[in-house]
């Protein structure tokens, strides 16, 4: 199911939503696109086909159409269980009953025709290794699991987490690094108060250079976080600017990234050259960027690392790469768990509400105000003490 969901969303619809999220406003639509996901995700979330036709009905809306189609695909997955499917075919007239019957014979002596030439040519050409067999399919879906979090975890790093961070800077980077900038000034006032008070007191001449030397040596610090204020703000300045992609090459973009790190990622593919694995930073850099046209020339020069051959010998081999690529899936589940709890995943909901907005700009906008107050009062005070 995860390959389907994968393939689904990449080429398709969206479904990143859950069942009981939209139950209580769901509603009838003649669109396919408004009634064909939501089918597929009652797929999705079934454990029998008896389960998915339950979950499509209970959304209610057009239950008969979502539940058919949510049917259509349960079938293909599950097959349907004998006694419903000879209750369905109880209700057929005896023409269509001929029909289906018909069909059920032609279709079912060509499916086995093609089997039989499947099996024969597999059975001359190599010896089947039962344990092998299932560990190579094991291992190619959690490879496919990998790929998939390797994409969730790099969406979240490189375009969702970058994009929060740009809706914020564009907001409020301004009056933050304003505030911030202010407040620098402020400290800094402050301890010019201190340094010519303590000359002052010991009758020592007050030379201001002198005193803005030390002042620039201990507010360094303060200082890079200015600049790195700056260097975020031109960041989210230039990604603003960036050409978007359009629905279908965003759907391109993701399918492409992610068939380059089933083959390119060093985690899924351990004995990669060192030049394949600088194509795949390259891929990586790319993806950042939004440079699709660079995906499109990565993916284009590679090809898929093949699981090795049957031999009994392979067998342990395979039972340490599935045990490694587990621990892998686990590490990397923690890892999107920690960027989905911290900033600036975090200021997601806060960037979606304009109110929210608003009362920081008001807040900074006051701070702004009080501090300018107080700039005032200390530079007075240096003047006085200078006289």
């Amino acid at each position: 199911k995860s390959e389907i969901h994968e393939e689904i969303t990449c080429n398709y619809y969206s479904m990143d939503f859950n069942i009981d999220d939209i139950r209580e406003t769901y509603t009838f639509s003649q669109a396919c696109q408004e009634t064909v996901p939501q089918a597929i995700k009652c797929f999705l979330e079934s454990t029998s086909f008896e389960d998915s036709i339950r979950t499509a009905i209970s959304l209610g809306g057009d239950s008969d159409t979502i539940a058919a189609i949510t049917g259509a695909i349960a079938h293909g997955y599950y097959g349907v269980p004998k006694s419903i499917e000879e209750e369905g075919l109880a209700y057929l007239d005896e023409e269509l009953r001929r029909i289906y019957d018909e069909w059920t014979v032609f279709i079912c002596s060509r499916y086995n025709s093609e089997i039989s030439l499947i099996h024969n040519s597999k059975q001359a050409s190599i010896i089947i290794f039962p344990d092998h067999e299932k560990l190579k399919a094991s291992i190619e879906k959690l490879r496919v699991e990998l790929s998939m979090l390797v994409l969730e975890r790099d969406e979240l790093l490189y375009v969702e987490c970058k994009n929060i961070e740009m809706a914020y800077m564009l907001e409020l980077g301004g009056l933050e690094y304003k505030a911030y900038e202010l407040h620098c000034t402020l400290l800094r006032l402050k301890r010019k108060v201190e340094l010519i008070q303590a000359r002052k007191n010991r009758q020592e001449k007050v030379i201001i250079s002198k005193i803005e030397e030390i002042l620039d040596l201990e507010f360094v610090q303060y200082q890079k976080k200015l600049e790195e204020q700056i260097d975020k703000m031109n960041a989210a300045i230039d990604r603003s600017n960036m050409e978007a992609l359009s629905k279908e090459e965003s759907r391109e973009f993701k399918k492409l990234y992610r068939t380059i790190v089933k083959v390119l990622h060093p985690d899924i593919n351990p004995d990669l050259s060192e030049g394949k694995i600088q194509l795949f930073h390259k891929a990586m850099e790319a993806y950042e960027h939004g440079d699709i046209k660079g995906l499109r020339i990565i993916s284009s020069m590679v090809t898929h690392l093949e699981l090795p051959e049957e031999s009994k010998e392979i067998s342990t081999r395979l039972a340490e790469e599935k045990e490694r690529i587990s621990k892998l899936l686990q590490s990397l589940k923690e890892e999107i768990s920690n960027i989905k709890f911290n900033y600036p995943y975090t200021m997601k909901p806060f960037i979606q509400s304009s109110e929210k907005i608003e009362e920081r700009k008001e807040e900074l906008k006051e701070r702004i105000n009080q501090v300018e107050k107080s700039l005032m009062v200390y530079k007075a005070k240096i003047e006085e003490m200078l006289r």
